[in-house]
């Protein structure tokens, strides 16, 4: 088998806000494949394996970078060089499920990292109103729209570093030009 997950020959139009996980193949791709591309865009999807695997998660053939737009998705490895799409801010950390289902747990780098509304080239792309439970989308929790056919009623976990040790790295700081900006 050639996609595990999801394969799309000669596809067209968008796909949005799915969680294509842990599937398999013997070639092509484990969990998603495309080919022969038509204007298609993808964002918002979890598209991951945990398993190792010589097969990639994640595999476009005979496409061009002026159609295959790939975008604010959850992704298990970035693009090759070599490959023919045009490619950006998608998230290349594990998802975190909560244990025995695809609900994104509360740290997981997939909430509030999706997109609600985009206009590409007079198109207008959206997010779904509700998610695969028909729950609203967004969470009104935090009106950030989640990666995954899950929205969790968790808010986007920001990280906050340390102000201990920032403190302490900025005490090691000299300023060098005395125009009191640290450099």
């Amino acid at each position: 088998n050639a996609g595990g997950g999801v394969v799309c020959l000669t596809p067209r139009g968008s796909i949005f806000n799915n969680t294509i996980v842990d599937n398999s193949a013997d070639n092509g791709a484990d969990n998603f494949g495309v080919a022969w591309i038509d204007k298609l865009y993808i964002y918002n999807n979890i598209i991951w394996s945990d398993r190792f695997s010589a097969v990639p998660d994640f595999i476009a053939w005979e496409t061009d970078s002026r159609y295959l737009h790939i975008f604010n998705n959850l992704l298990k490895e970035p693009f090759s060089p070599g490959d023919d799409v045009t490619a950006f801010d998608n998230v290349f950390n594990p998802p975190s499920f909560q244990t025995g289902s695809y609900n994104l747990d509360i740290y997981s780098p997939g909430i509030g990292q999706g997109i609600d509304t985009l206009t590409v080239k007079g198109m207008l792309l959206a997010a779904p109103v509700s998610d695969y439970n028909g729950n609203p989308r967004p969470d009104p929790g935090d009106n950030l729209v989640d990666m995954g056919a899950i929205e969790s009623p968790f808010e986007a976990y920001v990280y906050i570093p340390d102000t201990a040790f920032l403190n302490a790295l900025i005490d090691q700081a000299v300023d060098t030009s005395e125009d009191g900006l640290i450099s």
